[in-house]
Parts: structure tokens; C-alpha cells; sequence
């Protein structure tokens, strides 16, 4: 077992939540941002400080926010299981737009490790401030985030240690490259298969980019069969 201690909330502390969690809380965060900008510019007053251009700078700001609110979205649907063709049926336009808008975010989001970035403010905290500030708008709610994270369930400590190993392997798969030169066909044709195989194991790891990873897996083994000199006639 795994000595985090467990939050008042219920989640264990310190550390990455499982994938989807994560993403609820990066979402979460992004929407508590949405409600406050948007509460904060309500009031028509000309009070202190609000000048002629403050509603288009808080529009501007809503804009941004509503943006980065969609990518937020896209990856929670993909972490919650939904395929880019799913996403691309939500959005109404075609998956390859789909990918065109938001595969850079989704990517993103795998590099970080499936996770809010590491070096702010730890996603259980996060969970907990949002409880705090929705339980603010709307007294008597409790736990509006934390209470529907997979990572604050009677298997949620297990589940976090499995997503743990799950992201030091992907990272250690990542840092493996496999050589290989043109000089020898059969190394580069080696290194090109081992290429192929992290990324097949990737694709299980990472189900955000699965379809990505299998797709260059397989070019990966077609080039591999290229390049691999053929066997002589003795």
C-alpha cells in the first residue's frame, strides 16, 4: 500500500489521480474560471476601475476560457472511452476536423503524463477548492468534485498505483530508442520492429492517442519489412 495519506475529502493525498480524474479536475478548474468571469462581469455599474473596454476584455477572456473549456472536454471524453469518431459526432463536424481542432491539446495531454501539469497546485487540492467554492454558491452541496472521483472510491488507492506504474512505463517507453543505421538493413529493420512494439504497448497505456499509436506502429513494420534485406538464394 502506498503510504499518501488520505484528504478530509475522502481522496488520498498528494500525487496524480487516475487519468480520468485528472481530467475531471483540469475541467472542473476551467469551469470554476468560466463561472467567475462570467459572474464578475455581470454587474453594469460603472464602478471603480471599469472602464469602456472592460466588457470586451471580459468577453475576450470568456472566449479563451470557453476554448480551452471544449479542450478540457474533448479529453475527458477520451479518457471516459469515447473514440475521435465519437467526438467528431458531438462536435458536428467531420473526425478529421475533429483531430485538425484538438488532437495538439489531447497530445498535450499525454506528454504531461495524463495529468494537470506537475509543479501547480495538486489536483486533489484543486478538487477540494472547487467543493469549496461551488458549496459557497450552493450551501449544503457537498463534495460536487471529489465525491465522483474514481481515486476517492474503496479501489481508488489501487487504481492510482496501477495508473502510477502505467505512466513510468510510458515514460520509460518514450526515453527508449531503438537504433539501428542504414548501413545495416537488418539492425534498422530491428529497431524500426522494437519502435513498433513500444508503440503497440503505448497505444494500450496512452488510450487517449491509441489510434495514433497503432496507426504508427503499423507504418513502422511496413517500413521495417522494406528495408530488411531479403534472404539470399543459399
Amino acid at each position: 500500500m502506498s503510504d499518501r495519506p488520505v484528504s478530509e475529502a475522502g481522496v488520498v493525498g498528494p500525487g496524480p489521480l487516475v487519468p480520468l480524474d485528472e481530467a475531471y479536475v483540469a475541467h472542473a478548474e476551467v469551469l470554476r474560471e468560466v463561472a467567475v468571469c462570467a459572474w464578475d462581469a455581470v454587474p453594469l455599474a460603472r464602478g471603480a476601475g471599469r472602464g469602456p473596454g472592460h466588457d470586451l476584455e471580459a468577453a475576450l477572456r470568456l472566449a479563451d476560457l470557453a476554448a480551452r473549456l471544449v479542450e478540457c472536454a474533448v479529453v475527458v471524453a477520451l479518457e471516459g472511452g469515447a473514440s475521435w469518431a465519437d467526438v467528431a459526432v458531438l462536435a458536428g463536424v467531420g473526425e478529421d476536423e475533429a483531430r485538425g481542432r484538438w488532437a495538439g491539446p489531447v497530445r498535450d495531454w499525454v506528454g504531461a503524463g495524463r495529468r494537470r501539469p506537475p509543479g501547480r497546485v495538486d489536483s486533489v487540492t484543486v478538487a477540494g477548492d472547487v467543493d469549496a467554492w461551488y458549496r459557497g454558491v450552493e450551501p449544503g452541496v457537498e463534495g460536487v468534485v471529489t465525491a465522483g472521483l474514481v481515486s476517492a472510491g474503496p479501489s481508488g488507492e489501487a487504481a492510482r498505483e496501477e495508473a502510477d506504474r502505467g505512466r513510468a512505463e510510458a515514460a520509460a517507453l518514450w526515453r527508449t530508442s531503438p537504433g539501428g543505421s542504414l548501413e545495416s538493413g537488418v539492425a534498422w529493420a530491428s529497431g524500426l520492429r522494437t519502435q513498433a512494439e513500444h508503440l503497440e504497448r503505448l497505444a494500450v497505456l496512452e488510450p487517449p492517442l491509441a489510434d495514433e499509436h497503432v496507426a504508427q506502429a503499423r507504418e513502422l513494420r511496413e517500413l521495417a519489412a522494406l528495408v530488411e534485406p531479403m534472404p539470399g538464394p543459399f
